[in-house]
């Protein structure tokens, strides 16, 4: 894979949430894989992080999503 801008990064989290949306089982799997994969490159990336949290939720692991929020709450504000 090439290089990945910020603009990839966006669209390619603005998909995930999509696919969150629609609330498959597969389509669930398939954006939090998406979302862990990003969170493995930049492990500090925001929208993939609230996007695992989501994903938690829909699959009725709210343990999981709640651990992932607090590491979000932990996180050092940055007004970008």
């Amino acid at each position: 894979l090439g290089k990945v801008t910020s603009d990839t990064r966006r669209h390619a989290v603005l998909q995930n949430y999509h696919l969150l949306a629609s609330k498959t089982r597969g389509n669930i799997d398939r954006a939090s894989q998406s979302f862990i994969e990003m969170i493995e490159a930049d492990k500090d990336y925001l929208p993939a992080l609230l996007g695992v949290s989501i994903s938690f939720i829909l699959k009725h692991q709210p343990d999981k999503a709640r651990n992932t929020l607090r590491m979000i709450a932990k996180m050092p504000y940055d007004h970008d």
